[in-house]
């Protein structure tokens, strides 16, 4: 996940996923989206026992990295959207 974290550009994902939207009904959509991938994560650790034992902790790495950079791509999007609502008062 580092190379992940390091050379996909988030900053222009989040703002590429701002095209067309309503700014404030797209805030409380990521809003809950991130507490629905943030629920779902702490569900998976708290039932992923086996799975971590079978793919030596590999497995749930892979899993976290990717709702992290999923989480962090919606944070993005989060501040595309503040700075477009600013931008246009």
């Amino acid at each position: 996940m580092y190379l992940a974290a390091k050379f996909i550009p988030q900053k222009r994902v989040g703002q590429a996923l701002t095209k067309d939207d309503d700014v404030y009904a797209a805030m409380e959509k990521i809003a809950e989206c991130r507490k629905t991938l943030k629920a779902v994560k702490n569900s998976l650790e708290t039932n992923w026992q086996t799975f971590d034992l079978a793919t030596h902790g590999l497995g749930p790495a892979v899993i976290k990295g990717t709702l992290a950079l999923n989480d962090t791509c919606l944070n993005e999007k989060m501040r595309a959207l503040k700075s477009k609502d600013s931008t246009d008062e």
